[in-house]
């Protein structure tokens, strides 16, 4: 089985006012060849940062990470065009002044030149052509989702990463849009990281899972032994909301 991200030791620190937060203490992660990965936490747990880290939003206080058996190169943009981020908030991750148009052709553009055309794209992910020619203002949280996912599509990537992308969304548009990742992970062979507080929902996506707290790993493994005998306090609790 072929690692895609061999991240260790990563450790993070946010100064607010005369304070050090440490968002993140020691992690380690790793993800391999078409494998979905779940990271589980509560808020301020650290699973956001840890995410914006590997997409190379964050640059960590301290860290050993690997993509793709390269040391990681932030400046390095195209390993990061095989590595794509998909956000909690869909439509401000959008230009407003772009249609969805607009915005597949930038990363035509910049990216991927030989992008499959729009209309496929966009067929991928269940929306007409006619959302093509709207704005994201134009469109439900759960359209604009798709749109963002057919965004990164355009690039091709190995790796998608998933940050709390269905927690803005109501349990029935959740359910199709987890599906549809779910399909889409498959059919195109596409490692995932997928980020949430839902344990239920990431229970039935994600063949292993992470949970976190307060800026550690508590527990990992298989998603069915961690969720059939949690070894930590912390898991336990988490598992009383399925």
């Amino acid at each position: 089985m072929t690692r895609l991200i061999d991240a260790k030791h990563i450790t993070h620190v946010f100064h607010s006012a005369n304070q050090k937060i440490k968002a993140l203490d020691d992690v380690s992660i790793h993800l391999d060849d078409r494998e979905i990965l779940g990271i589980i936490g509560e808020s301020g747990s650290g699973k956001s940062t840890l995410l914006r880290i590997l997409s190379g939003i964050l640059i960590p206080k301290q860290a050993e990470i690997q993509l793709f058996n390269q040391p990681l190169n932030p400046k390095d943009n195209t390993r990061f065009s095989r590595m794509q981020m998909i956000f909690q908030d869909a439509r401000s991750s959008f230009d407003e002044l772009y249609t969805i148009e607009e915005s597949l052709n930038e990363v035509r553009q910049h990216l991927n030149p030989d992008a499959i055309e729009n209309r496929f794209l966009l067929q991928e992910v269940g929306l007409d052509m006619i959302f093509a020619k709207k704005y994201p203002s134009q469109m439900s949280g759960g359209e604009c989702q798709r749109a963002a996912i057919a965004r990164v599509l355009a690039c091709h990537p190995d790796i998608l990463l998933c940050d709390e992308i269905t927690s803005a969304l109501d349990v029935i548009t959740q359910k199709k849009i987890c599906e549809l990742l779910l399909h889409l992970c498959q059919q195109h062979h596409i490692s995932t990281v997928f980020v949430s507080h839902d344990i239920a929902l990431v229970s039935q996506l994600c063949s292993r899972i992470m949970i976190m707290q307060k800026g550690k790993v508590v527990e990992e493994g298989d998603t069915t032994s961690v969720l059939s005998n949690p070894q930590h306090a912390y898991t336990k609790e988490l598992l009383q909301y399925i």
